[in-house]
């Protein structure tokens, strides 16, 4: 790790708003995985992982919306180095090991998978995330306390979907063929499994499953 960080949010003033959206996306992706992975966090770790979420939440639609708001450039500047701080210890999880296999087969751009995927991995991991994801919830105000912890979960899984449509981000993904799909679970499922603390540790006939749940047929009600 290194000592010194540097934000400087005038570096990312020219960013085009879809760059600013999915790299924005990615820095929550780190913090939700991190968060939920939890095995391996301190009480350090967790509380930069509700602290990026948090500021993800307040800034990243306002930077998509006014690329010249140094403030809200500046705290999403912020959210990106807590939540990578974060993820040297909770680690990523199955978002990133199928993201990545997406960007070495088809170049697609690192932001946009994590984008895509992070909502529909959450829900997948059912129950097993939800005591995590109710307390994210919290964090951003999302739902009051007499809720349930699968409503809080499930708010919160909504909040990021809904900011996917706010932002122009597909619901699913168009690049995946069908011909590619055993070779995307063989790497996603040897980066994975057993180096990501995830929830639920999946088979490669889950990942396989997930994925065809996640391309893109034609008939997405999103």
């Amino acid at each position: 790790m290194p000592k010194y960080a540097v934000l400087d949010p005038e570096l990312t003033k020219g960013l085009p708003p879809r760059v600013t959206s999915t790299t924005g996306m990615d820095a929550l992706c780190h913090a939700v995985e991190a968060y939920t992975n939890n095995t391996y966090n301190s009480r350090l770790e967790k509380e930069m992982c509700r602290r990026a979420v948090r500021l993800i939440y307040d800034n990243l639609y306002r930077a998509y919306t006014d690329g010249s708001d140094m403030e809200a450039r500046q705290n999403m500047q912020e959210a990106a180095f807590l939540a990578g701080r974060a993820f040297t210890r909770g680690s990523v999880g199955y978002v990133h090991a199928i993201g990545h296999t997406l960007g070495g087969l088809y170049g697609t751009p690192h932001g946009l998978a994590m984008a895509v995927l992070l909502p529909h991995v959450m829900r997948a991991f059912g129950k097993a995330a939800h005591k995590k994801l109710a307390e994210l919830s919290d964090v951003c105000g999302l739902t009051g306390a007499d809720e349930s912890i699968p409503e809080k979960a499930e708010a919160f899984i909504r909040w990021i979907e809904d900011l996917k449509i706010k932002m122009e981000i597909p619901d699913r993904l168009d690049m995946i063929r069908e011909e590619d799909l055993d070779q995307i679970v063989e790497w996603a499922e040897k980066e994975g499994n057993p180096l990501y603390p995830v929830p639920v540790i999946w088979t490669r006939a889950e990942f396989k499953e997930f994925l065809k749940t996640c391309m893109e047929t034609g008939d997405s009600d999103r």
